[in-house]
C-alpha cells in the first residue's frame, strides 16, 4: 500500500473541521480505553490485542488482515478511502493504535490519558488533554541531569518534526514512544490520530508542528519537582518488575 500524503479530494479532507477531527478522536480512543482496561485488569482480550498490534507494520493499515476489525471497523465512512491507496485517516488511526500498544507493553498504569492533572484552583477549567509535545517535555526532564533537559530526547523530538512523509514520521515516532514508556510517561492517543492525520495534510502540517512546539516549551503545573519525582520513580518501578 503506498502511503503519499492524502490529496485534497481524500475522504475525511472535507466538511466541518472540528466535527470530523472529533469523529477520528473517537475512533482511536474507544478501542484503546476498551483494550486499556482490559490489559490492566489482566485479562486476556486485551494482552492478545496489544500484542497482535506490537507487531505490525505501524506504516501500512493493510499489513495484517487480523488488525482490520480493530484499525478500520470504528473508522467514519468519510475517512474510508475509495481506492487502493490508504486515506489520510485510515494512516492516521492505524498508526496511533500501534503507537500505543507499543506504549502500553508492560506498563502498570494507563499510558492513554485524556487530561493532563491541574492543580484545584484551576480544575473549573476544561482540562488540558496531554499532548504529544507535553510528553516529549516531561521525558527530556526526567532524562535530563543537572537541570538540563536530555539533548537526546530533543534531537529525536527534531527529527520526527522534520520528517516529509507518513511513514518516515511514524517510525520516528515510534522510537519516541518507546522512550515514553521507559519513562512511564502517558499522552492523549486521540489527540495523537489527529495530529497525524493533519500531518498526513500540507495544509495544516506547519499548524501542528508549531503546536508541537509551543507545548514542549510551555511550562506545566506538571512541571513541579514533586510530579517529575513521581513520574521517575513509576519508571524505576516498571523497569524493576
Amino acid at each position: 500500500m503506498t502511503h503519499d500524503a492524502a490529496k485534497p479530494q481524500d475522504p475525511g479532507a472535507v466538511g466541518h473541521r472540528p466535527a470530523r477531527l472529533a469523529q477520528l478522536y473517537g475512533a482511536a480512543v474507544g478501542p484503546i480505553e476498551i483494550m486499556q482496561r482490559s490489559y490492566l485488569a489482566h485479562n486476556s482480550f486485551g494482552t492478545e490485542r496489544l500484542a497482535t498490534l506490537r507487531h505490525a507494520d505501524v506504516t501500512d493499515p493493510a499489513s495484517n488482515p487480523r488488525l482490520w476489525a480493530m484499525t478500520l471497523s470504528n473508522l467514519p465512512d468519510e475517512f474510508i478511502s475509495p481506492g487502493e491507496v490508504a486515506s489520510q485517516g485510515e494512516l492516521a488511526l492505524h498508526a496511533a493504535l500501534v503507537l500505543y500498544a507499543t506504549h502500553q507493553q508492560a506498563q502498570t498504569r494507563p499510558m492513554h490519558t485524556s487530561a493532563e492533572k491541574v492543580p484545584p484552583a484551576e480544575r473549573v477549567k476544561e482540562r488540558r488533554r496531554v499532548s504529544f509535545g507535553h510528553a516529549v517535555r516531561r521525558l527530556a526532564q526526567i532524562r535530563g541531569t543537572g537541570g538540563q533537559w536530555d539533548a537526546g530526547s530533543i534531537t529525536r523530538f527534531e527529527a520526527l518534526s522534520g520528517a516529509h512523509d507518513h511513514a518516515a514520521r511514524v517510525v520516528a515516532l515510534r522510537r519516541l514512544i518507546t522512550l515514553l514508556r521507559g519513562e512511564a510517561i502517558p499522552l492523549d492517543y486521540g489527540q495523537l490520530a489527529c495530529d497525524l492525520y493533519d500531518l498526513n495534510d500540507a495544509r495544516r502540517r506547519a499548524e501542528v508542528q508549531l503546536r508541537w512546539g509551543r507545548d514542549l516549551h510551555r511550562k506545566l503545573p506538571s512541571d513541579d519537582q514533586p510530579a517529575v519525582a513521581e513520574a521517575s520513580a513509576q519508571a524505576d518501578a516498571n523497569r524493576a518488575n
